[in-house]
């Protein structure tokens, strides 16, 4: 288990990943991509993030739809990209 926080980042433009990552790590945080929502859902599952940075149009399972899957089982803190 590591002492750094760990982001989720769920959105599918790779773009946005390269410049969280870069926010993210100069704060020190550690950060796992997912590009689709039903991907989101089994990292979510998996890794257990400390919290997860959320776009709402992403393919396969909508970014309302993961939050609202996600809130069924997990009080995750989400921020919600729009």
């Amino acid at each position: 288990m590591s002492m750094y926080p760990l982001i989720l980042i769920a959105d599918d433009e790779p773009t946005v990943h390269e410049s969280l990552g870069l926010y993210l790590e100069a704060e020190s945080y550690e950060h796992q991509s997912a590009y689709d929502g039903q991907q989101a859902l089994e990292m979510v599952e998996s890794i257990h993030p400390d919290l997860m940075v959320l776009d709402l149009m992403m393919p396969r399972v909508t970014g309302i739809d993961v939050c609202r899957q996600v809130r069924q089982n997990s009080s995750l803190p989400i921020i919600m990209m729009t």
